[in-house]
């Protein structure tokens, strides 16, 4: 699954239905209205989807969730196709997949450095990288020529369970997927308009 293919076909169903606003920075969220650098949306129900950094855009959710920062590589096409499908490594510490060229995408390393991921920052660090580097090296089984490298935020929360919650009248917040974002997050969404729409309360593996 494409993260990117997936929001671009979203958009496109919902041309003429919804509006998308790409660059423009939420400064602050609270009961009926979101303001952003160019101008404030007022709603009668606001849901904040966001998974890193979400303890910034919703101050109240300090010490409800916590940011991490998750490192990644890719290497040039052309190395043997060893993985037909993703994988995991050390209960899902470590990642990769394959494309159909040969490219090689892997993560994590994360739990080897915990001091220093624990951060908003999405920079790239020597540590993370050489380790990641290594785990590309076992699963193609030769060197790499790592050609792009990369940083994300995500977010985990207190008790292990994302978050879907109002957490401010009429603000609904879904995130801290510990991870996991990309399976969870339309889970949480249709929980949450849900939870907008008829009260619907989230299931319990949802943290409210």
């Amino acid at each position: 699954m494409n993260p990117s293919r997936r929001a671009l076909g979203l958009a496109s169903l919902l041309r003429g239905r919804a509006d998308l606003y790409e660059h423009s920075a939420v400064t602050a969220v609270e009961s009926g209205r979101v303001t952003t650098e160019l101008g404030s949306v007022i709603a009668p129900v606001v849901i904040v989807a966001v998974d890193g950094k979400l303890e910034q855009v919703l101050p109240v959710l300090q010490g409800r969730v916590r940011t991490a920062r998750l490192q990644m590589l890719g290497t040039a096409p052309g190395l043997p196709e060893r993985l037909p499908c993703p994988v995991y490594g050390r209960w899902g510490y470590d990642y990769a997949q394959q494309a159909k060229d040969g490219r090689l995408f892997v993560g994590g390393g994360r739990d080897r450095f915990v001091d220093t991921e624990w951060t908003f920052d999405t920079s790239p660090t020597p540590d993370v990288q050489g380790y990641i580097e290594r785990v590309a090296e076992r699963m193609a089984g030769k060197p790499v020529d790592v050609v792009r490298r990369w940083g994300a935020s995500v977010s985990y929360t207190t008790d292990g369970r994302p978050l879907c919650s109002e957490v401010l009248p009429g603000v609904i917040a879904i995130g801290g997927y510990n991870g996991t974002g990309n399976l969870v997050g339309p889970v949480a969404a249709r929980a949450a308009v849900a939870l907008a729409l008829d009260s619907t309360t989230p299931p319990v593996y949802f943290s409210a």
